[in-house]
């Protein structure tokens, strides 16, 4: 199989998408916890708020391995642009492998953190109602 620079680079772009919404997510994770913190000084169903925060320690535990997971793909797709360039021929498709391997593994960790956070929300929704 013969890849061009142009094929890593089609990943290029999905795995800055999937890490700068992480960040993001991260970040409002992060407020979050500090909120529950506050809820769970003053509200009267204290199991409920401690299930949220051990489900959301475990939601930061996941983004970090979907934000190590992007970027070693975003390396090796780098990795592999630059070998191109160089000629190199089985490495560059080795590169390109497990760069996609990377990229597959920080998807599958996107959908074990949806299904944390779907957790999550059915907790909430047992606090409100």
């Amino acid at each position: 199989m013969f890849l061009s620079i142009g094929t890593p680079a089609l990943l290029f772009k999905g795995v800055c998408l999937l890490m700068s919404a992480y960040i993001l997510r991260f970040t409002r994770l992060s407020r979050l916890i500090r909120n529950f913190n506050i809820m769970f000084k003053n509200e009267s169903s204290i199991e409920n708020v401690k299930e949220q925060i051990n489900i959301f320690a475990i939601r930061l535990r996941i983004i970090k391995f979907i934000h190590i997971f992007g970027v070693l793909a975003l390396f090796f797709e780098i990795s592999a642009m630059f070998f191109t360039l160089l000629g190199g021929g089985i490495i560059v498709n080795l590169l390109f492998s497990a760069g996609l391997i990377f990229f597959l593994a920080a998807l599958i960790s996107v959908l074990i953190e949806i299904y944390f956070s779907l957790k999550a929300l059915d907790i909430n929704l047992d606090i409100e109602y």
